[in-house]
């Protein structure tokens, strides 16, 4: 090969690299590098968010009074942690880059954002049905993120970071019944197998421990074929140092644990005086039970109303033979 003949080819190839460079990084030059492609969504005004997948899969979340309750799984109040972090990570979706300025049907298609193809579509609405957000999450592009379109818009985006969507509707709800600080327990009680009476002073420490989160594998209304004329005739009470006490009631069926929780304030005084010569410590004590009442209601109200299935090993640490702690 003539050396004229390695230039020209030399040339061509450095030719070819700059071209496959614009094209895998330069696009849509016209869009500055880690725009929030999201602006101006109001968190306050938003009274639902649907997220609609591929199939029937679907996450449906309603606002009710102070909670959001998931309107297609037996409206179950969905976790506000989980929530907020949803609502987060889409209002902070950055640009890689704008790839199209008006795309094609034939576009939609490649870039996965046809109706067909879409990873998800996310909309989010406000009280009156006014649509705050709408968004067609399309397919993976390499290692960087995914294509995107905002509804109303005939532009496509190509997003920094994968967006991660959950089409699982446990992962927007909290499956921890119970989470309480060994610390804060006074005492427990127990009714098992018949036998009732508060667990030894010197066996509530390691006894609580073995439970001392409890989490639920399904749940179900009172009135569902799977649960309805269950025996809940075992109970375990938690007594804690604020006056709050929650209850567990356990029943079986068959080879399956249920569990009803409640929240009760049954040592707690109906009124709270509180006067000019009372101490910081007595403050202190009333400040904790006013907190206590508040966090009964709000438990009951997200929890009481179900009857949830727990894991069988669970239920067995629970209830342990009273023997072992009486």
């Amino acid at each position: 090969m003539t050396l004229k003949k390695i230039i020209l080819l030399t040339l061509c190839l450095f030719v070819a690299s700059l071209i496959v460079y614009f094209v895998e990084n330069k696009r849509g030059t016209d869009l500055v590098a880690d725009a929030e492609l999201i602006k101006g969504l109001d968190v306050s005004a938003i009274y639902r968010v649907e997220i609609k997948f591929k199939g029937d899969q679907g996450i449906n979340m309603v606002r009710e009074e102070n909670l959001f309750v998931l309107k297609d799984h037996k409206g179950h109040p969905a976790s506000m942690e989980r929530l907020n972090d949803l609502i987060f990570n889409l209002a902070n979706i950055q640009v890689r880059e704008k790839v199209e300025d008006s795309a094609s049907e034939h576009d939609l298609k490649n870039y996965g954002l046809d109706a067909g193809g879409r990873v998800a579509l996310v909309q989010i609405y406000g009280q009156k049905g006014d649509k705050l957000l709408g968004l067609t999450v399309g397919k993976n592009y390499k290692t960087f993120g995914n294509y995107v379109q905002k509804e109303g818009q005939s532009g496509v985006y190509l997003s920094s970071e994968q967006i991660h969507l959950s089409s699982i509707y446990k992962d927007y709800i909290e499956t921890r019944l119970l989470q309480i600080p060994s610390e804060d327990i006074a005492k427990v009680e127990v009714q098992i197998n018949g036998k009732k009476g508060p667990v030894k002073k010197e066996k509530t420490q390691d006894y609580f421990t073995t439970f001392n989160v409890v989490a639920f594998d399904d749940y179900f209304r009172p009135d569902e074929s799977d649960v309805r004329g269950l025996n809940f005739v075992d109970e375990v009470k938690v007594f804690l140092k604020n006056k709050l006490t929650y209850r567990l009631s356990f029943a079986r069926a068959g080879e399956k644990s249920f569990l009803k929780v409640h929240a009760l304030l049954d040592e707690m005084p109906d009124q709270i005086e509180i006067k000019k010569t009372d101490s910081p410590e007595r403050l202190k004590e009333i400040d904790g039970m006013a907190r206590a009442q508040a966090e009964a209601q709000h438990f009951n109200i997200l929890k009481a109303p179900w009857i949830y299935r727990i894991d069988e090993n669970t239920a067995k640490k629970i209830l342990k033979d009273p023997k072992d702690i009486l």
